[in-house]
């Protein structure tokens, strides 16, 4: 289903994708910084706490196994790093919450894609594309709480509706 975002996001550089999804599987280099919102962070990145400082996963941690402490951040100095995924009790970047209520604001189409809708904050997200007059479309295995309001629901497993869609 990763092949269907991408060749939308790819069309189009005002199509967005809003993930709560870390494993980055979803994620091309063909695509613009803000298309991707990936709203609980991502597990190809390390971040630090502090200044939110990215670096590459790998590249960070080859570098600082060695080291006797834990890393803190070479940029700021002062703060940990980690994976780039929010964590427990941590809180959410406002920045991509923004961007994914002004994206959900503007688009004409909103399509929910193998999610319950259940989860705050995304579950929000529907709501904002609706009252600002966007048609949405549910892709689904099981129903949501969103399904009376979309124009068109698919309950199925999202590997047969790729299927069909790829044919």
């Amino acid at each position: 289903m990763h092949a269907l975002i991408e060749k939308a996001l790819k069309r189009n550089h005002l199509n967005s994708h809003i993930t709560q999804n870390i494993d980055g599987l979803h994620t091309s280099e063909e695509c613009l910084p803000d298309q991707i919102i990936e709203i609980h962070g991502t597990t190809r990145k390390a971040a630090c706490l502090n200044c939110n400082e990215e670096y590459d996963v790998k590249d960070f941690y080859e570098e600082y196994s060695k080291a006797d402490n834990f890393p803190l951040c070479p940029k700021c100095q002062n703060g940990y790093v980690k994976v780039a995924t929010i964590s427990f009790g941590q809180q959410l970047d406002s920045a991509k919450l923004s961007l994914a209520k002004e994206k959900s604001s503007q688009c004409r189409y909103f399509i929910v894609m193998g999610s319950s809708l259940k989860v705050s904050p995304a579950n929000h997200f529907p709501r904002i594309a609706l009252n600002n007059n966007a048609k949405l479309i549910i892709l689904n295995y099981d129903s949501t709480p969103f399904d009376s309001a979309a124009e068109f629901v698919i309950n199925e497993k999202l590997e047969n509706i790729y299927e069909q869609i790829s044919k």
